[in-house]
């Protein structure tokens, strides 16, 4: 049943929200981590042949396009170079990629932490129906968005990419509800 905050409670519970969110954030940080790690260790193992070196190019090359970003980007780093593009009226280079989607994945993070923190406990005190109603939130949210942005497919036409999201969604939310409602046990 709903319960109402209250304004000192709802600042609390935005606060260890935000706090949840960055846990949650470090979470997929770390499975990042440890995919590349895997990488790696795989690549390390089979290395790849080698090859002629590139050129250097002679002139600076030409400004990136939402086709460029689509081609070599991963869903955050679109979206943030989407917002850029829409305000400036110009793509960032690709080589901001990295710093680009390491913002939106941060900013993504704790911004969930907050809603789940003022929007999603007050409807219930149950941390796993707490994490079903994030999670919920996280793949209608993303998907519902960037599905008709051209910047994810549809989960059914996704394949592997789907279920790697759900991965990092649901290390990202079951990290976020343990942080919060740990933090609630808290004595005050």
């Amino acid at each position: 049943m709903y319960e109402p905050l209250g304004l000192e409670n709802l600042a609390l519970a935005g606060g260890i929200g935000i706090g949840a969110g960055i846990v949650g954030t470090l979470g997929i940080k770390a499975v990042f981590a440890y995919k590349k790690h895997q990488r790696k260790k795989q690549q390390a193992a089979h290395p790849p042949a080698t090859s002629a070196p590139h050129p250097k190019p002679t002139s600076p090359p030409p400004p990136a396009t939402r086709e460029d970003w689509e081609k070599h980007g991963f869903g955050p780093a679109i979206v943030g170079a989407e917002m850029i593009g829409g305000f400036t009226g110009r793509w960032p280079p690709l080589s901001e990629m990295g710093t680009i989607g390491n913002l939106m994945t941060w900013a993504t993070g704790i911004g969930y932490g907050l809603l789940y923190g003022v929007a999603i406990t007050p409807w219930t005190q149950a941390p796993i129906l707490g994490f079903v109603l994030l999670l919920a939130l996280v793949m209608v949210a993303d998907y519902g968005l960037l599905v008709p942005w051209g910047i994810f497919k549809p989960p059914w036409k996704e394949g592997h990419a789907f279920y790697f999201n759900l991965e990092l969604y649901g290390v990202y939310c079951a990290l976020t509800v343990a942080v919060f409602w740990a933090a609630l046990q808290m004595p005050h």
